[in-house]
């Protein structure tokens, strides 16, 4: 596959995640966000357990050398689960058109993270695109960082962690192959995992669960299963930071759903610290062109 066929199914997947945005404020009137994690996350893995079997050898057997290690599988899981919690319990504190483009600030930490895991060095485009970022969540905080929701805080910290666990998925199916086991073996425990803490510090009944079936399948298929399938597929052959880059459209398609479904709009302010974020990921990409594999 070329690398433009792969950038094109990454955004796609940006795009799901965009249209899933609003879902994931909604299922917050129904539970905690550990609990929706959890559910959505082990749907999401039931939906894509077909395509393991479909799968051809593992790249390790065709080559000859030893399989992930337990450490890199749970390791992973943890990085997965973590920041998709995170983004999840943001979203509780802030708005969807917020939290799509702070998420996305983990486009310009991508590089970084790439960098440590994969040896992907970063180029002179990474420092100020980072400078932009800032300035965006400072203009998008109110010109103070604050003023800064709670939610907006997790959002960012979910950035971090999506960071790195792009660079770390991108090491395990370049060097393992089969995204499909991968995607699926994550989801099941970083689903176990959220809901043993949602029975922990959450209150749930299963009166709101039924009630929030439409946000679970929109979640779980839509929003969670099909994309991180397609951008771990696509991840065989692009690089990390691409990956991160072309993802980022997500906040794009995130506040044109809020602004269909939940009349959400955002202020002036706002709209130029958005902006500030998505010229950092434009900037981004024309200076990596001839530095990474795009």
């Amino acid at each position: 596959m070329t690398c433009q066929r792969a950038h094109l199914i990454v955004l796609l997947a940006a795009a799901l995640w965009g249209l899933g945005n609003v879902a994931q404020t909604t299922i917050l009137e129904h539970m905690g966000p550990l609990m929706a994690t959890a559910l959505t996350l082990a749907l999401g893995a039931f939906a894509l357990a077909p395509l393991v079997r479909l799968e051809g050898p593992a790249a390790h057997v065709e080559k000859g050398v030893p399989g992930p290690s337990g450490r890199e599988i749970i390791f992973g899981a943890l990085m997965f689960g973590a920041s998709v919690a995170s983004m999840q319990i943001g979203y509780g504190g802030t708005s969807v058109s917020n939290a799509g483009f702070l998420v996305n600030t983990c486009t310009v930490i991508t590089p970084l993270a790439a960098w440590a895991i994969l040896s992907e060095r970063p180029s002179a485009a990474v420092l100020p695109s980072i400078l932009l970022v800032l300035g965006g969540v400072w203009l998008m905080g109110g010109a103070s960082l604050t003023a800064l929701a709670w939610g907006d805080g997790f959002c960012l910290l979910a950035a971090v962690l999506f960071a790195f666990s792009i660079s770390l998925n991108s090491r395990l199916v370049l060097r393992y192959g089969r995204p499909s086991r991968m995607t699926v073996v994550q989801f099941l425990i970083s689903a176990a995992l959220c809901f043993a803490m949602a029975l922990i510090f959450e209150r749930n009944s299963i009166g709101s669960i039924i009630m929030a079936w439409p946000e679970l399948l929109m979640m779980g298929l839509i929003s969670k299963a099909l994309p991180y399938f397609l951008m771990a597929f696509a991840q065989q052959h692009t690089s990390a930071t691409a990956t991160a880059i072309i993802a980022s459209a997500e906040g794009i398609f995130g506040a044109c759903s809020a602004a269909y479904f939940l009349g959400e709009t955002m202020p002036g302010m706002a709209i130029a610290g958005a902006s500030l974020i998505m010229l950092s990921v434009v900037f981004l990409q024309i200076l990596t062109q001839g530095s990474v594999s795009v």
